[in-house]
């Protein structure tokens, strides 16, 4: 397992988003763009668990990190949501 850096051409929004979920993996991918109002709007349509516009790899401890897809891990790490992973809710009842 390691990073893997792909460059594929496009014509079109709609085929880079094709081209993104077209994988068996969506830890996390970069948008790299001028144009932030069209990033957000990719970031709703991409199957990843982490999405970056402008840059890669930044995360802090607070924000939650894990996949999408089952190849890319199960769960979550990180932030509130890592509580669900890590902890199991449990009812005592005294009488």
């Amino acid at each position: 397992f390691g990073p893997v850096v792909l460059l594929v051409p496009f014509r079109t929004t709609q085929e880079a988003i094709d081209l993104a979920n077209d994988s068996k993996f969506g830890l996390g991918c970069s948008i790299w763009t001028d144009d932030l109002l069209e990033a957000h709007r990719v970031v709703d349509s991409v199957h990843s668990g982490m999405v970056w516009i402008n840059d890669h790899h930044k995360n802090g401890p607070a924000s939650p990190w894990g996949g999408l897809k089952k190849e890319s891990g199960i769960g979550r790490e990180n932030g509130i949501e890592a509580y669900s992973d890590y902890t199991q809710a449990k009812s005592v009842v005294i009488n």
